[in-house]
């Protein structure tokens, strides 16, 4: 057996993508992480299907699909709820990672790991990630552990506010760079403190400013887009850059304070690429009579559209329109077979409402296979090419339990590069309209990174999102429960430390029943401010 203290440090990038992190070791912006791609192991991560921060993070850390831990994006399914509530991680219907350390005896702490909002109680240490209010002064396990740290920090700041900027300019764009790093040194500064006032079993540690940046400036950044050459782009890259620059800086600390017992893991929950056009399937689902729009609901929607009448009570009109979720108001479901998920869902509902309003006539399976066929065949008008990859039934991607709170349907396309959009534009009748500007987008390649006395160097590695947790059991030596998804990576460890750490299984169930009562329920303020946190990454129309 291995020495009852092998350590763990995760080390979360989000967004993380080798396609940019090589090109800048290269450079020699990152020459610390150059030497764990070197040294260590280095693979491609697959994450989840469609590559998105919520269900991602969670596979991460429960080692199952979304079809057993129940998120699939961030808000409720619509199969469990017809009000789409934001998740929490009173949502998560899977066993965590910090539950498994806890009854191993070991240790552990979490740092801004997204969906963990509100924390539970730990043998260690817990601040929520991406999901918790700004505000709110609950978001750390201790409770007294935040307050804490404002007394050393002066600040601690979960999210970086982009809703409201418009970074046209160099000086917006600038303004934004500085608050993104500014974010980066106090999250470390939180790092330095608690990992030498606890000294972990377990530590975990998100970083989501390279997902934020790319989001909003990924083509300045990517030698291959046409944009890399424009004016805006030669100011802004060296400061970008930088930002890359500190996050290696961070990484030289983390290897410096390594033990000979410690392995280090590097990780993203998706990779990132540019995003090209936007496809409106719900406008396309309307041109094929397969969704409906009320009428006045439709009118309201192109008022809404041009003027900034958001906050007016239609309720007195005899309107009802939920503002959080506007298109869904449009919606005349009981005439609508099939209508469009949210962004971070890139799929297609079949409506079972409609097929009740029409007496159980409408044939799930016919209706599935044709409209499988539509868009498949859909091409892009402006150079004839398909731009569909794939289009899938839920059952072929995830397994679990909550399997039906899926899409039915999920699509890719362009390898995420077109990206699906629930919104229903009123001007003209085009379901694709072409991203000019320098934004970015997912992708399913995340990074993997293994570093430590224990690594046999190699590069010939595939491994998935969900096989971090299991990967991280193993490392410590503890048993792995039998039904989760992902693989402990073995084989990236040395014939030593495998001669010495025995691959070992339990019968430990790894679902967890939920109550509807404990969910947490977000404040008017709160659940806006979370809303808006998630429009100006482009998750939420």
């Amino acid at each position: 057996m291995s020495s009852v203290r092998d350590k763990v440090f995760v080390l979360g990038l989000d967004g993380g993508s080798w396609n940019l992190l090589r090109p800048l070791m290269d450079k020699g912006y990152m020459p610390n992480l150059q030497e764990i791609y070197e040294k260590g192991v280095c693979a491609n991560l697959q994450s989840t299907k469609p590559p998105y921060t919520g269900p991602a993070w969670v596979s991460s850390f429960t080692g199952v699909n979304p079809g057993k831990h129940g998120i699939f994006g961030f808000t409720t399914s619509r199969a469990e709820s017809t009000r789409r509530s934001l998740i929490s991680s009173r949502n998560i219907r899977a066993a965590k990672l910090w539950q498994y350390l806890d009854k191993g005896g070991k240790t552990s702490g979490f740092i801004n790991v997204p969906v963990t909002y509100p924390v539970e109680s730990l043998n260690g240490f817990m601040i929520a990630g991406f999901l918790a209010p700004q505000e709110a002064n609950d978001i750390t396990y201790p409770q007294d552990l935040y307050q804490n740290l404002i007394k050393e920090l002066g600040t601690y700041i979960v999210n970086v506010k982009i809703s409201g900027r418009i970074m046209d300019t160099e000086n917006e764009a600038l303004e934004f760079i500085d608050d993104i790093q500014f974010c980066i040194q106090k999250r470390f500064e939180a790092l330095k403190i608690l990992w030498h006032q606890y000294a972990p079993d377990f530590l975990m540690i998100v970083f989501n400013s390279l997902d934020k940046i790319q989001h909003k400036f990924w083509k300045f950044m990517d030698a291959e887009d046409p944009l890399y050459d424009s004016p805006m782009a030669k100011k802004l890259r060296p400061r970008l850059f930088e930002v890359y620059r500190q996050i290696d800086q961070i990484i030289e600390y983390i290897v410096k304070q390594l033990n000979n017992d410690t392995t280090l893991f590097i990780i993203s929950d998706h990779g990132f690429g540019p995003l090209r056009k936007r496809v409106f399937i719900n406008n396309w689902l309307k041109q094929q009579k397969l969704l409906s729009v009320k009428k006045h609901r439709a009118y309201l929607r192109k008022i809404l559209s041009v003027t900034n009448l958001k906050n007016l009570p239609f309720s007195k009109f005899g309107i009802g329109v939920n503002l959080a979720n506007p298109v869904d108001s449009m919606i005349d479901f009981p005439k609508t077979l099939f209508y469009s998920s949210d962004v971070y869902e890139q799929g297609i509902y079949f409506n079972a409402q409609a097929e009740k309003a029409q007496g159980g006539h409408i044939r799930y399976e016919d209706e599935m296979q044709k409209i499988e066929a539509k868009i498949k065949a859909l091409t892009d008008p402006k150079n004839g090419d398909c731009f569909v990859d794939e289009v899938r039934r839920r059952e072929t991607i995830y397994s679990g339990p909550y399997v039906n709170q899926a899409p039915d349907l999920l699509l890719k396309m362009k390898s995420y590069g077109y990206l699906l959009n629930k919104s229903m534009p009123t001007r003209g009748n085009n379901i694709l309209r072409e991203v000019t500007g320098p934004e970015g987008c997912h992708r399913s390649d995340g990074i993997f990174a293994a570093y430590g006395y224990n690594i046999d160097h190699q590069t010939d590695l595939e491994a998935s999102i969900m096989d971090v947790t299991p990967t991280v059991l193993y490392t410590m030596d503890m048993s792995l429960p039998k039904d989760l998804d992902g693989q402990p990576l073995t084989h990236i460890f040395t014939s030593e430390f495998q001669h010495k750490t025995r691959l070992r299984f339990n019968q430990e169930d790894t679902s967890v029943q939920i109550n509807a009562k404990n969910e947490i329920e977000y404040s008017k303020t709160e659940e806006r401010e979370i809303r808006n946190r998630l429009k100006e990454l482009g998750y939420l129309d």
